[in-house]
């Protein structure tokens, strides 16, 4: 009888035994998987961090690319596509999109960019620069330079969007009414002259005396229309633009021909194939670029495909 209860006691123990050695590796094989699942995803967002990264420097290499190709053929050619890089380019805003694709990352970012014009300078001359007796003092990247190719201006536009139109030589010597003001023949602005706006002569303009002109902004824009724009010299001197002391610019300059100045106060930019400063000039941007734009009715850079730039710290990431 003994012995029959110590073999029970006995085989029931065993069956204890194994129940307790199945639970353990139950135990083992659930924490064992989900360390290899933790260890899984933890491998897959690297991978995906490791994407991303590599994304967002596809995208940045595509706007680097997309500026070599601009600066070396048509703007429409900074577009292009490849297995891991998307670029398009709005040459009306002129903001550049990129793309970058990395497994199942992607990132998107886009970079306006500028256009190296004369406008974008104090002052821009194609052959000849005098600068007898002058003070320049002119923003970062906007100072003198010269330039083979400069803007050409549409005149019938400026016709078309005159306030006022006046046909042969006039004199000016009040306050003129704010607009623009397109002289078909020679114009003479004598002391007292002040306009809010711009004086268009297509053969040359004169100043004597204390004349003041202020650049008006193009309407829903934050871009000015040049302050002075004279074309086709008939005046003896062969200035297209002289102007003497007490006069006063702010806005953009713009000749086909001749600019002499002596002893004013100009913001510039100005624009033109031969430029005189002499006698005391003082052009001044005062730190403020806001007539450094390439105003409407002038050739767009397609035309003369001007060097394109970048600002740095100004791209934005999209996604």
């Amino acid at each position: 009888m003994i012995c029959k209860g110590l073999r029970r006691f006995i085989a029931s123990e065993d069956g204890s035994v194994l129940g307790m050695v199945m639970i353990f590796f139950l135990f083992i094989s659930i924490i064992g998987s989900t360390l290899l699942s933790l260890a899984s995803q933890e491998i897959m967002l690297t991978q995906h961090e490791i994407q991303k990264v590599q994304s967002e420097y596809y995208a940045e290499s595509g706007l680097n690319i997309a500026l070599w190709r601009m600066n070396r053929a048509a703007d429409g050619f900074a577009a292009f596509s490849s297995s891991m890089i998307t670029v398009e380019v709005d040459t009306n805003q002129l903001i550049l999109t990129s793309t970058g694709t990395n497994g199942v990352k992607s990132t998107t970012i886009t970079w306006q960019y500028y256009e190296d014009t004369p406008f974008e300078h104090i002052v821009t001359f194609g052959a000849e620069l005098d600068t007898a007796n002058f003070t320049l003092t002119s923003m970062s990247a906007h100072d003198i330079t010269q330039s083979e190719e400069l803007p050409t201006v549409d005149l019938f536009y400026y016709y078309g969007i005159a306030d006022y139109i006046y046909t042969g030589n006039q004199s000016f010597n009040s306050v003129m009414p704010s607009g623009i003001h397109y002289i078909s023949g020679h114009v003479e602005a004598k002391n007292g002259t002040y306009l809010d706006g711009t004086l268009i002569a297509t053969d040359g303009i004169k100043f004597t005396g204390h004349v003041t002109i202020n650049a008006q902004m193009v309407p829903d824009t934050n871009i000015y229309y040049p302050a002075l724009i004279a074309t086709d010299t008939t005046l003896a001197d062969n200035d297209e633009i002289l102007g003497t002391p007490n006069l006063i610019i702010n806005g953009a300059i713009y000749s086909t021909g001749f600019v002499s100045f002596k002893g004013e106060m100009l913001s510039g930019p100005i624009i033109a194939p031969h430029v005189e400063l002499k006698s005391g000039v003082i052009i001044d941007d005062l730190g403020n670029p806001q007539y450094y734009s390439n105003p409407p009715g002038f050739n767009v850079a397609e035309e003369k495909d001007y060097p394109k730039y970048f600002q740095k710290g100004t791209w934005k990431k999209v996604d």
